[in-house]
C-alpha cells in the first residue's frame, strides 16, 4: 500500500524524535554526492527499559558509503554498534521492496532478521547517521510460551541465522560480532523460553534440562560461533549457554527476588 520513495517500519508502542522525519527526508533528497538515490537509511537508537534506565546504540560520527564496496568495508563496524536483525532503525528503498518482491516471511519469530537479509544484496549506497531518534520502549513481558513454541521459535531462528550466515559469505562480509552474538543470543533467549514453560507448569530441573537436550542441532549450530571474537558480554552468554545447570540455578536465584 505504500506510495512514498521510502518505508520505514515502526512499532506501534515506540517513539520517535519529533523532527526527525523531516531531517530524514531533506537528507535522503539530497542523495549521494553523485546525485544517488541512498539504497539505506540507517540510525541510533535509545533503549528505554520498564525502570526507567536506557541504553544507546549509536556510531560516534556519520558515515556516507556511496559504494557497495565502502558499504562492505564499514559493515562489521556498523553493526557491531547498532542492531541489525530490526527493521525499526533503518528506511529501506521502496523500489528495492518491490522490484524483488522481498517479504517478511511467516515464521513463527525472527521474520524481521530474514526481511534484512533478503534485503541485504541490494544495498550499494548506505547513509548512517550517529544520531539516536529512535526510542524503543522495553517493556518486561508476563507472557509465557509452551515448551513446543519455544522450541519451534529456536528452529525458526537457527535456520533463519544459517541463511543469513551464508548471505554474508556470499556478498564477501565478515559479520563476526553478528553472527556470534546472534547465535548465543537465540540459545540464551529459548533456555529463557523453556525455563518459563517448566517454571510455569512447576516441573522439575530435571524436565528442563530434557529440553534444553532437545534443542535441534544445538552442537552443529553452537561451531558457528566457537572461533569468532568474544565481547564480554558473549562471554558471559556462552558460559550460560554451555552450562544449562547454571542457567537454571541463576534462574531460580532470579526468580525468588
Amino acid at each position: 500500500m505504500a506510495q512514498g520513495e521510502y518505508v520505514w517500519f515502526v512499532d506501534a508502542d515506540d517513539q520517535i524524535d519529533s523532527t526527525f522525519i523531516e531531517r530524514a527526508i531533506s537528507l535522503l533528497k539530497k542523495g549521494t554526492s553523485h546525485g544517488n538515490q541512498w539504497d539505506w537509511l540507517v540510525f541510533g537508537s535509545l533503549n528505554i527499559f520498564a525502570s526507567g534506565n536506557t541504553t544507546s546504540h549509536a556510531l560516534q560520527n556519520d558515515l556516507r558509503l556511496e559504494t557497495r564496496k565502502q558499504f562492505h568495508n564499514h559493515f562489521d563496524d556498523i553493526f557491531s554498534q547498532l542492531p541489525y536483525n530490526v527493521p525499526w532503525n533503518k528506511f529501506f528503498k521502496r523500489t528495492i521492496i518491490m522490484e524483488h518482491r522481498l517479504s517478511f516471511p511467516p515464521m513463527t519469530t525472527g521474520e524481521d532478521a530474514a526481511f534484512i537479509t533478503s534485503y541485504l544484496p541490494y544495498v550499494n549506497t548506505c547513509c548512517v547517521l550517529a544520531e539516536t531518534p529512535y526510542y524503543y520502549q522495553l517493556e518486561s513481558s508476563s507472557s509465557m510460551r509452551s515448551t513446543h513454541r519455544a522450541l519451534k521459535e529456536y528452529q525458526d531462528n537457527r535456520n533463519r541465522i544459517f541463511s543469513q550466515t551464508k548471505t554474508f559469505q556470499r556478498l564477501g562480509l565478515k559479520s563476526d560480532k553478528v553472527t556470534s552474538e546472534s547465535v548465543y543470543r537465540l540459545i540464551y533467549g529459548t533456555y529463557i523460553l523453556l525455563y518459563q514453560s517448566v517454571h510455569n507448569k512447576q516441573n522439575s530441573l530435571k524436565v528442563f534440562l530434557r529440553s534444553t537436550h532437545a534443542l535441534p542441532g544445538l552442537t552443529e549450530f553452537l561451531a558457528l560461533a566457537e572461533n569468532l571474537p568474544m565481547t564480554p558480554r558473549i562471554r558471559i552468554l556462552r558460559f550460560f549457554v554451555q552450562h544449562p545447570f547454571a542457567f537454571y540455578l541463576y534462574y531460580q536465584i532470579r526468580s525468588a527476588r
